[in-house]
């Protein structure tokens, strides 16, 4: 299967000159430091020189662009927020850039115990600014500038997901400007209660959303440990992770762990971290501590400690100056992440100067033959890191409980119902050239769709199961994420951006109820 190349489209002068005219008072010089934070994605091969790159600062800029926008039918786009989108085009363009960056208030009401926050926040500002409260939310589960408009659009699987559900089971309002300019505030109650559910996993297929209100829940000590092993034990973890899911009834518990190979110094290093996050005060006796069969995989000297993930600290030190991230304490995952990140932006997401790549499948539960399958094809994807400017090949193991749907209120856009738990097997590849895009991509592909056959012989995923936005590669279409719920979000696309503005900026696209979108295709 062929990858698509992204050219570069070139904007007729009038019509850059035309465009920079009435958006001059937001727009940023190519070269300059705004217009740099602008288009900088988390991984280089995300993104693009763009030709316009502003940073609206309040609703009215942005009704104004999106009617300038919605003027010029053939011009493209893309919307920023933490800019953790891993394909060209799904959140960086050519063009228009439009970053969110402003859109950064987090404002909390004791009365409510709702919290509002900005589009363009990183997780980390919200953990931080929430922790003096004793709140949390659900939210994303990574310390690397994950923004928060992004994941809760995709729908949003956080570390806290088995006990309340996703991202957007918690959200109470959307604030939101559409394709005409007009700014809408919905819920699940008023008259737009369509968009409202469009929203709930829909990403970014009916305009800009400027502010969520999310639930939030008392947050007490959690306890828990992350820790790495050398790969050569894989058999004792596959083992104890296979016991942790057969066994561990409660959902406060929760692991999240990773086959790891990556390339250090000429030589292909083995290793598989494991992250472990009991959401309650560790249990005083002890046959009730949680991970026990996983703990036993520690080496000596490593600790479990409460509060791993930083969520009652929620202080981080992010030195912009010098490019590191720092972390004093606290922050969602905050244990040199999963995925590694060495620089991070000024309100933005660290960007990587490499090639890489998210995509996944959909496990209802893990298994041994299924773990022996993913460590099987992790290790044969890793032998080509030397010949192929490989830098790493990583697939995660992330169980999730029976129960995740149990309290997920229905009508959402990302189809998840009570008695069919799933969630995201994350393979995450990496490479040092765009020479090698199309192999490593193939590569990718080739490895799940191994993984998938394994996995439905097992009854582990289902014959067409709804992929998650957020870690799906670009060429997988929106028919597939959102399944039986295609209908009616074409007619919600018709209401709202009937003349398919939003058509024009990145990630899997909606279309209008005329237009097709292979949903006939019989493959899953």
């Amino acid at each position: 299967m062929r990858f698509p190349s992204f050219q570069v489209r070139i904007l007729p002068v009038w019509c850059v000159h035309t465009l920079y005219s009435k958006l001059l008072f937001l727009s940023h010089s190519s070269g300059s430091l705004g217009y740099k934070d602008s288009i900088r994605h988390f991984l280089a091969s995300s993104s693009e020189v763009s030709q316009i790159a502003v940073q609206p600062g309040s609703v009215k800029d942005l009704s104004q662009i999106m009617r300038v926008l919605s003027r010029h039918p053939t011009v493209r786009f893309a919307v920023k927020g933490g800019g953790h989108g891993m394909a060209p085009g799904l959140s960086s363009t050519t063009e228009i850039h439009i970053s969110m960056t402003h859109f950064s208030k987090i404002y909390y009401n004791a009365q409510t115990e709702l919290v509002e926050i900005g589009s363009g926040c990183l997780w980390e500002q919200v953990y931080t600014k929430l922790a003096p409260t004793g709140r949390n939310i659900v939210g994303g589960a990574s310390a690397d500038g994950v923004g928060v408009g992004g994941w809760l659009l995709g729908g949003g699987y956080s570390l806290k997901s088995n006990r309340h559900g996703l991202g957007i089971d918690n959200v109470v309002e959307i604030e939101i400007v559409t394709p005409d300019g007009c700014l809408r505030t919905v819920n699940r109650d008023n008259n737009q209660a369509d968009l409202f559910h469009a929203l709930r996993g829909g990403g970014n297929n009916f305009g800009i959303v400027t502010k969520f209100v999310l639930k939030t829940f008392a947050q007490n000590t959690a306890y828990g440990s992350y820790f790495v092993i050398s790969g050569g034990r894989q058999e004792e973890f596959k083992n104890a992770l296979v016991d942790f899911v057969d066994t561990e009834e409660r959902q406060e518990a929760c692991v999240v762990a990773a086959f790891r190979h990556e390339l250090v110094k000429g030589k292909v290093d083995y290793t598989i971290s494991i992250y472990c996050v009991f959401d309650a005060e560790k249990p005083k006796k002890k046959r009730n501590i949680p991970f026990q069969g996983l703990a036993r995989l520690q080496e000596s000297g490593e600790s479990w400690k409460a509060d791993p993930a930083g969520w009652q600290l929620g202080r981080t030190s992010l030195s912009i100056s010098d490019g590191s991230l720092k972390h004093e304490s606290g922050c969602a995952n905050k244990h040199a992440s999963r995925l590694g990140t060495p620089q991070l932006q000024k309100n933005g997401s660290p960007q990587q100067h490499r090639d890489g790549r998210f995509a996944c499948l959909m496990i209802s539960r893990y298994t041994k033959p299924l773990l022996d399958k993913m460590a099987e094809e992790a290790e044969k994807a890793a032998s080509h890191l030397k010949t192929h400017r490989g830098l790493s090949v990583i697939i995660d193991a992330w169980p999730v409980h029976p129960g995740i749907f149990d309290n997920s209120p229905p009508g959402a856009a990302f189809p998840h119902k009570r008695g069919e738990p799933s969630g995201p097997m994350l393979a995450y590849f990496r490479w040092e050239r765009d020479v090698d895009d199309e192999f490593w991509l193939t590569e990718l592909k080739d490895t799940l769709d191994r993984i998938r056959v394994v996995a439905r012989d097992l009854g582990l995923t289902p014959r067409k199961p709804a992929y998650y936005n957020n870690l799906s590669l670009e060429t997988v279409p929106a028919h597939k994420i959102y399944r039986d719920n295609m209908g009616w979000l074409k007619r919600v696309k018709k209401d709202y951006d009937p003349t398919d503005v939003m058509g024009r900026c990145g990630g899997h696209k909606i279309p209008l109820p005329h237009a097709k979108d292979g949903s006939d295709d019989d493959s899953d």
